[in-house]
This record gives structure tokens, C-alpha cells and sequence, in this order.
């Protein structure tokens, strides 16, 4: 039977109250690729300050704090239904703490900056938490303006319609094993994961290798404002694309950095627009280390194979030229691996850790310099490139670099004149140099065989020391002291040791960045005017010659017979012809065959002077006459053959073997004996015959001169004097002898006849009738 108490003995307000526990969680990770997901292989970050908050009508209110343990997981459990928010605080960031240089995921990949239109950092339209995905990232850093710096979820709901099959996407467990709190799975949310990328950093500098070692030495400068492009290789294709992550500008320091980055590989790119014109770049070239004398390849200018990035190398050049393909006309770095083992002790902070950044991506340029400019021909021999004189092709001009480390010419390059004479070297360093013309352009049969370098000297081709043009110890055509343009300043013989020996070459030239500007003509499109000069012409002539034989003309005939001798000792002088007058240029000895020549002569219009001096007492043509070509007539001079001074022979009918000199044919050489003018023009006999000998004549000229600018015809024969007298008298006593007393008959006339033998027969002809001169021969006397 039921027993009733009074209602006034019981109790009935003792009620327990239960609600079903919610719970939330669950993981901050590592996410290396940044692609807003849980990986397997990805870990989770330990240490990380995770705060819970509760949304009220009055605001978020901080419900519980916790830790991350050592997989990186966090659980608020004992919650009671309710809008919650989760945030990574920003205490977590600052130095030597857990997400110290990491960055919140964005799910971009690569791109670590690009927030809005991401898909896990827009804060316009963040990551839903209550999708109830999982191994997803959930956080956006200011994505809440309650907490500004921090990292926060957007709101959680916990409604009892929790998911039930969360999965560690690291381990591929269920993730419910994790919350041990007793809450009902339905009411436990564990998917609201906050995935963070370790920052990495790819720098240093752009710096001016000014000697082109590939290395950044003490007192090389920086370049500031060269724009550089990071592109990001992505291979999960199973190719390599490049896609272009940012760009930045060097700072005053030459300095520039990417950070922000995620590990992977990355290739960063000096852009071709930094060489146009006005550029940071313009007039430079990328370094080679080959030094001054390799500036378009070396260690570090391998096409194709730049510098291992990978491989710690600070304030070393990484960059290699590329002509062709996306980079065209830019330099680029190797492909660079960024992971967690970077070098360390860089001087350049970022926003990455020292082991996630590689600073030793320097990039090296070195200032173009060139030099240049034209050879021609100098016709008129005054140094100077006139009008109308002919510019010289083909000519190999050589490069010499003065190295100052071993004080020693090391010549480095060729160029070869074009169809206007220019040549041009360029790539090159500030420095010294020397240009010379190689000995291959003068030897025989060359394409300038018989040039020789400008003197100055107008029609003195001779005299170097103190000529204009051409003196080994002047410095009148040094290229830097007096920079003028279109003067010769070739130098023959300026050095006698090393490869410069015997060579036209230059004076030293010290290359810079103050050279001589607006040249003309202009030969270079690739360097700055103001560190190029185009100012080194090489002027060269062809050397002329004229010989040739004073000869016994013993027969008076006016041609070189065989046998006929040559005459030693005689003296020679050359003249040249010019708007002023006769100029003498040179004096020569004939030889002991006869033989004269003249060489190292310019073109132009010469006269031969056989001098009055060769006639006196002692000399070798002492009681010798021109030869008139009149055989047993001396006397006759007009028109004869080789005397007349009014019909003289002419030197340049290219006719060898005959005389061409009258004596007292020219009024400005009284008592000489004279050619008339030769014209020296390039269009000299080429077959010219010792008559004496019958051996060709060219054989005698070594002076190098070109066979078709050398006339060796211009010969002087000459006639022995000799006499026949001596007195008619009264022989009074018929014993056929002038005795003492018998006296002398004035008023004979006396006729001398020449007893021609050559026709196989005697015949007498009439000499004179006055002069007792004779031939050494048979006279008869009547």
C-alpha cells in the first residue's frame, strides 16, 4: 500500500539539471605547399596558443584557453551549445615563438600574398567552419577586426548536428579517437583546422663587377633600382612551368628580396627591360669571370648552365644571359631549391628564418666599353683622313689588354675592317688596351702587302722619330691625351718585346667612362657614346719605289746592252714635285752594280737628279757624258734620241733598259743630270728586265713595295769621254818630228771621221770638225 506524506514532510525540490557536453578542435599544421589542405606527411606545429571564444548578444567573451600538444592538436571540451570563434593569437607570431615567420594559408599555392579571391584567406568570404569539411584550413589573419592581428576561424555553431567522421588528414585516423571528453560525436565539431606556411626568403644584391671576376670584391659598387622578377617551377605537372610570383625594385643598397614564400623551387629573373635605354642596366653585360680578357663567356657565363643556386655562394654571380625563349634579352639564376636548409649568418634580415632563406643570389654586371674605329688609306700622307681618301676592308686589327697584375699584353681578340674600314670591339672593361694591326695584313701577296702607317710626313716617309704620326717615342697621336677624331695613331715599331713586336700599334689607351663623344663616323649601337671610343683610326699608305741603274752606255746607243757595266759611287737624289716646287725627299748611293732605289715613297710626281757633284774631280763620273743615243755623235743633243730638252725621254713609258736623264734639262738642276717627272700612281711596269744581266729587275727591290707601284726603269746611262789631237806643224826639214824652231799652222781645218765596222764592212763617217772628240775606235784623219 502506497504511503502518503503530508506536504509538509517532503521535499520535491531537489531537480538535477543535464546538458549534453559540445566540444570543439582540432589541429594547427605545417602546410608546406600551401594548399589550404592537411597532407599526409604534413606535421602539426606544437606550443601554439589556441583561445576559445563565446559569441553573446554583448560580444565575444574568452571562454578557454589552450596549447597545442605535440601533434599539433588543441580540443575545448565541457562547452555548452553556442556560436564559438577559435583564434590562434597574435602572441603566437612574435619572436622565437611557434608561427614566428609563418604565414596563414591562403590555398594559393605559390602565392602567399594574393588574399582577397583566395580560397582560405579572403576575409570577404572566409572559410565556412560549420561546412563540416575537414583538414581544411579555417583561419584568416585579421579577418575578424576584434582581433586584428590574431588568427580567427569565422563562427563555429555547436547545435548537436556536429559531423561524425572527422579524419586526420596527416595520418589517415579518425579523429574522434582524439576527444576523450565524453561528448557525443554529433555534438563534437573536430574539423576546424588552421593550416600556416613557413616563410621562406630568396635575396641579396645587384653589384657592378667592374673586373668581371664574378665576385662582389671591396669597393665594388651596387646598383639600386634594377627590377627583379621571382617566378615559382611548378613540376606537379610532370613539367616544369614557370609562373611569375612578384617583382621588386633594389633598394639604394643594390639590395632586393621575395619573402613570403613557400618552400619549393623557384628561378629568379633580371628582365630584359632593365638594359633599354635610361635603365639601370643600360651599357651593362652580365658577368663572366673570365676577367678583362673573357667578357663574353667563363665560369659564370655558361649558356644554359648558370651558377648552382643551391650551392652557398654569397656575393658570387648567379645570372646568365639568355637569348632566346621567354627570357629573351634578360638574365636569369638556376633553378633554386627553398626548403629548411638555407645558408645561415646572412646580413640581410627577412621576414623568413635564417635556414628557410638563401640570400646569395647575387646577380653581377659589369659597364660596356668599346673601341673602335677606321682604317684608310692616307693617300696624301698628312696623318689626317681627308675627303675622298679611300677607306681600307678586310684589314685584322688585334686587341691587346694591358693586365696590370702581371704587367704583360695579352691580346684577346680580332676584328676585321668592313666594306667602310670600321672595326669595332665591344664587351669590354674599363681598362688599358692597345690595338695593333697584324703582321698578316703586310706580308706578301696579303690584301695590303707594300702599306706602311701614316708618318705626317707628307712625302717623308722615312723620318719617324719626330714625325707627326709615326714616332715610336712621341706621344703627338697618344688616343687619350689628344682624343682627336680621324687622325692616324698607329705607331710602326713603338714596341720591340712581346706580341706587339714589330707591329703598327697604338699608344696605350685607358679605357673609361669619360671618353670622347659624338664621333664621327659613328660605329657603335651597343654601348653609352661616353664609354666608347671611336676615335683609334689606323691611317696606312701603299709604299711606292723608283729605281734604277747608272750604267757605261760604252757605244752611246742610250739602251743597256749586254755586258755594258753599271757605275758604283754615284749619288742620287730624289725630288718630289709639289705646288711649290721640287722638294728633295732622299739621297742614295748607287751600289757596285749601278744600282739605286728610292723606296718608302707616298704616290705623286718625282724627278731623278744624277748631281753635279758626280762630275768633278774624283768623282765617278768625272769626264763621263749623258748618253745621247747618237753612238759616235756626243755633240748632237737636239734631236737626238735620249738628249733633247725639248723631246726628253719619258721615265714613265714604262720602257726599261734606256736612258732617261739630260743633262741641263731642267733649269732648277743647271749642271745635273734630270729626269723628267715620274708620276708614282699605282700603275708601275711590273716585268722590268737588268738589260745588263737579263735577270729580272724586280728581284733588286726588297723594300716591300707592290711590283704595280714600283717603277724600276728609270735608268742613266753615261759615255766615257774620250780625245784625239794634237798639232799641225812646219816640218821644215822633212824628218817627220817637230823639231825646236819649227813653228806651229793655225786656220787647218781638221775633219774627224768614225770608222763604222757593225755592217761586217768599213765605212767612214763624218764626227766633227771642230771638237778632236772621238770614240775609242779606228780614225782616219785627212
Amino acid at each position: 500500500m502506497m504511503q502518503y506524506t503530508s506536504d509538509t514532510n517532503n521535499n520535491l525540490t531537489i531537480d538535477f539539471g543535464l546538458i549534453p557536453m559540445h566540444s570543439i578542435g582540432n589541429m594547427v599544421w605545417i602546410d608546406a605547399n600551401n594548399n589550404g589542405l592537411v597532407d599526409a606527411g604534413e606535421m602539426g606545429i606544437p606550443g601554439v596558443e589556441v583561445v576559445l571564444h563565446i559569441v553573446t548578444q554583448s560580444g565575444c567573451v574568452a571562454v578557454d584557453t589552450q596549447i597545442t600538444d605535440g601533434a599539433g592538436k588543441y580540443l575545448f571540451d565541457t562547452l555548452i551549445a553556442g556560436d564559438y570563434i577559435v583564434e590562434i593569437t597574435a602572441y603566437n607570431f612574435a619572436m622565437s615563438l611557434p608561427l614566428e615567420k609563418y604565414a596563414s594559408s591562403t590555398g594559393g599555392g605559390s602565392d602567399l600574398t594574393t588574399k582577397t579571391g583566395s580560397p582560405y584567406e579572403d576575409k570577404n568570404v572566409p572559410n565556412d567552419p560549420d561546412d563540416d569539411t575537414d583538414n581544411d584550413d579555417n583561419g584568416i589573419r585579421g579577418g575578424n577586426t576584434n582581433f586584428a592581428s590574431s588568427v580567427t576561424s569565422d563562427t563555429i555553431s555547436l547545435n548537436g548536428n556536429e559531423p561524425t567522421t572527422e579524419i586526420d588528414g596527416s595520418t589517415g585516423l579518425t579523429d574522434t579517437t582524439y576527444d576523450m571528453s565524453g561528448a557525443r560525436n554529433i555534438n563534437s565539431n573536430l574539423t576546424v583546422d588552421f593550416g600556416f606556411v613557413p616563410l621562406h626568403s630568396i635575396g641579396n644584391q645587384i653589384f657592378v663587377d667592374a673586373n668581371n671576376n664574378g665576385k662582389m670584391d671591396l669597393g665594388e659598387s651596387a646598383i639600386p633600382g634594377v627590377k627583379v622578377i621571382l617566378h615559382y617551377v611548378d613540376t606537379t605537372g610532370g613539367m616544369s612551368v614557370c609562373v611569375t610570383i612578384d617583382s621588386v625594385i633594389t633598394d639604394s643598397d643594390g639590395k632586393y628580396v621575395f619573402d613570403s614564400l613557400i618552400a619549393g623551387q623557384y628561378l629568379v629573373e633580371i628582365p630584359a627591360s632593365n638594359f633599354a635605354p635610361g635603365k639601370p642596366l643600360e651599357n651593362y653585360n652580365s658577368s663572366t669571370g673570365g676577367g678583362a680578357t673573357n667578357t663574353t663567356s667563363g665560369p659564370n657565363e655558361v649558356p644554359g648552365m648558370p651558377i648552382d643556386a643551391d650551392t652557398p655562394a654569397d656575393s658570387v654571380d648567379h645570372g646568365v644571359f639568355v637569348s632566346s625563349g621567354p627570357f629573351a634579352g634578360g638574365v636569369i639564376s638556376d633553378t633554386l631549391h627553398l626548403g629548411e636548409d638555407e645558408p645561415i649568418n646572412e646580413p640581410f634580415d627577412t621576414t623568413a628564418p635564417d635556414m628557410n632563406s638563401n640570400l646569395h643570389m647575387d646577380f653581377g654586371f659589369f659597364e660596356l666599353h668599346s673601341l673602335g674605329n677606321l682604317v684608310w688609306e692616307d693617300a696624301n700622307n698628312n696623318g689626317l683622313y681627308d675627303g675622298g681618301e679611300t677607306p681600307l676592308a678586310g684589314v685584322i686589327v688585334e686587341l691587346h689588354y694591358y693586365n696590370p697584375a702581371t704587367m704583360d699584353c695579352e691580346l684577346i681578340g680580332y676584328d676585321t675592317t668592313d666594306v667602310n674600314g670600321l672595326y669595332l670591339f665591344d664587351t669590354l672593361l674599363a681598362g688599358k688596351y692597345i690595338l695593333a694591326l697584324s703582321a698578316s695584313n703586310f706580308v706578301s701577296g696579303g690584301a695590303y702587302g707594300g702599306y706602311i702607317s701614316s708618318t705626317g710626313g707628307l712625302s717623308d716617309l722615312t723620318t719617324k722619330i719626330g714625325s707627326a704620326y709615326d714616332d715610336p717615342a712621341g706621344l703627338t697621336n697618344d688616343p687619350d691625351a689628344v682624343p682627336s677624331d680621324l687622325d692616324d695613331n698607329g705607331i710602326t715599331n713603338k714596341y720591340t718585346v712581346g706580341p706587339l713586336t714589330g707591329l703598327i700599334a697604338t699608344d696605350t689607351i685607358d679605357l673609361g667612362n669619360g671618353e670622347p663623344l659624338n664621333e664621327d663616323p659613328y660605329n657603335d649601337n651597343t654601348t653609352s657614346d661616353i664609354n666608347n671610343n671611336l676615335t683609334v683610326d689606323f691611317g696606312l699608305l701603299p709604299m711606292h719605289s723608283i729605281g734604277n741603274l747608272v750604267w757605261i752606255d760604252a757605244n752611246n746607243n742610250g739602251l743597256v746592252d749586254g755586258g755594258e757595266m753599271g757605275i758604283p759611287g754615284v749619288e742620287v737624289v730624289l725630288h718630289i714635285v709639289t705646288q711649290s716646287g721640287c722638294v728633295a725627299v732622299d739621297t742614295q748611293i748607287t751600289d757596285g752594280s749601278g744600282k739605286y732605289l728610292f723606296d718608302t715613297l707616298i704616290a705623286g710626281d718625282y724627278i731623278i737628279e744624277i748631281t753635279a757633284n758626280n762630275f768633278a774631280m774624283g768623282e765617278p763620273l768625272e769626264k763621263y757624258a749623258s748618253s745621247t743615243g747618237g753612238g759616235s755623235d756626243l755633240t748632237t743633243k737636239t734631236g737626238s734620241p735620249y738628249e733633247d730638252k725639248n723631246v726628253p725621254n719619258d721615265p714613265d713609258n714604262d720602257t726599261d733598259n734606256d736612258d732617261n736623264g739630260i743633262r741641263g734639262g731642267n733649269t732648277n738642276f743647271a749642271s745635273s743630270v734630270t729626269s723628267d717627272t715620274i708620276s708614282l700612281n699605282g700603275n708601275e711596269p711590273i716585268a722590268e728586265i737588268d738589260g745588263s744581266t737579263g735577270s729580272t729587275d724586280t728581284t733588286y727591290d726588297m723594300s716591300g713595295a707592290r711590283n704595280i707601284n714600283s717603277n724600276l726603269t728609270v735608268d742613266f746611262g753615261f759615255v766615257p769621254l774620250h780625245s784625239i789631237g794634237n798639232q799641225l806643224f812646219v816640218d821644215a826639214n822633212n824628218n817627220g818630228k817637230m823639231d825646236i824652231g819649227e813653228s806651229a799652222i793655225p786656220g787647218v781645218k781638221v775633219i774627224l771621221h768614225y770608222v763604222d765596222t757593225t755592217g761586217g764592212m768599213s765605212v767612214c763617217v763624218t764626227i766633227d770638225s771642230v771638237t778632236p772628240t772621238r770614240m775609242e775606235n779606228m780614225y782616219l784623219i785627212v
